[in-house]
């Protein structure tokens, strides 16, 4: 298995830097996006001074540029060299370069695995590795004992799943239906997720859930002909996201996990 690449049409293939930025911002802009990035940064806290964060498939840079602001020195891993591109324009624009380090690579190159990072960042990325647990792996080796990891990715235990993946899976019969995104590889579900963490010496500690009711469930009453999209919807995300059980279920979890030893 292979990583999907996306489309040349997609900002992070898009050889303008200044328009690859553009549409990524764009695209971060959402409200589903926003609380998102709320709860990471959230989970990061308000002081980073003195702390080293990997931000794996960081993109054009968002929460790098936000790690670096609060004190971190970053370094910023991602496969595609025009999303590199517009995360160093990102960084420049934002007065933030010399706090942070880009390197492109398809996996953790070695002389990162010889170093130890306080916080590793995976947003949205462990659904397009191939190999996920040794990819997990890879990042416990970056990291002493007590180490955090944060990690996001789309859950299949969830409404917008219950409602999206039956009208594509079984009404259209696309098996191969991995989400809002074409080069998606797989799901997973809270409790898939925290056996793989356990394997790969990481102990879940905290869960956040996005997107608990789609912003779009109206449509649905009205069997997709009519697109309504209630944004407030993303205030249900910030009130109850954070709630135990509550925070297993929505579209896209956010999981934040300790490095731990082997044998715990």
């Amino acid at each position: 298995m292979k990583r999907k690449r996306y489309a040349p049409t997609h900002w992070a293939r898009t050889q303008n830097a200044e328009k690859a930025l553009k549409d990524y911002l764009t695209s971060h802009h959402s409200p589903y996006n926003r609380i998102k990035e709320l709860f990471f940064d959230r989970l990061l806290g308000n002081d980073l001074t003195g702390a080293t964060v990997l931000d794996y498939g960081g993109g054009a840079g968002l929460m790098s540029i936000i790690c670096a602001r609060k004190g971190a020195t970053v370094c910023l891993i991602e496969a595609e060299e025009a999303a590199l591109e517009a995360a160093r324009l990102h960084a420049e624009v934002a007065c933030i370069s010399h706090r942070i380090e880009f390197i492109r690579a398809e996996s953790i190159p070695p002389e990162i695995t010889s170093r130890k990072f306080d916080i590793i960042l995976a947003k949205d990325i462990i659904e397009h590795i191939p190999d996920d647990r040794k990819f997990l792996l890879s990042l416990s080796r970056c990291q002493d004992e007590g180490g955090m990891l944060i990690l996001s990715t789309q859950n299949r235990h969830s409404l917008n799943f219950f409602l999206q993946g039956t009208y594509n899976r079984c009404w259209h019969k696309n098996k191969d239906w991995y989400g809002w995104d074409s080069t998606h590889l797989r799901f997973y579900t809270p409790q898939s997720l925290q056996r793989l963490l356990s394997t790969s010496h990481y102990l879940p500690m905290l869960w956040r859930s996005v997107y608990l009711v789609p912003y779009d469930i109206l449509s649905w009453f009205f069997l997709l002909r009519k697109r309504i999209v209630l944004e407030k919807f993303n205030k249900l995300d910030l009130y109850l996201g954070d709630i135990p059980i509550i925070n297993k279920c929505g579209w896209n979890v956010i999981v934040m996990a300790r490095r731990v030893l082997a044998d715990e």
